[in-house]
């Protein structure tokens, strides 16, 4: 999970240290709202079709991990 706001390397020092001052429920808040573009409209409204292509994304990396990753022996294993 992110730790800080999308656009954190446009804070000043200043901002940096106001959000390190807030506390963790409104730090989540800030986080969570500098992210939504990723999945909203310009008109703030959900957008399906940029939540299908980061779920397709996402299970083209799974897919890729699980083709490429080996795994060896576990100590769970024995």
């Amino acid at each position: 999970m992110n730790t800080h706001p999308e656009d954190w390397d446009t804070y000043t020092p200043k901002q940096r240290k106001e959000f390190y001052g807030k506390p963790f429920e409104e730090q989540r808040e800030i986080i969570n709202r500098s992210y939504l573009s990723l999945i909203a409209d310009k008109d703030g409204n959900l957008d399906t079709i940029k939540i299908l292509e980061i779920i397709m994304d996402l299970l083209d990396r799974v897919d890729e991990v699980e083709s490429t990753c080996q795994r060896d022996e576990s100590y769970y294993d024995h």
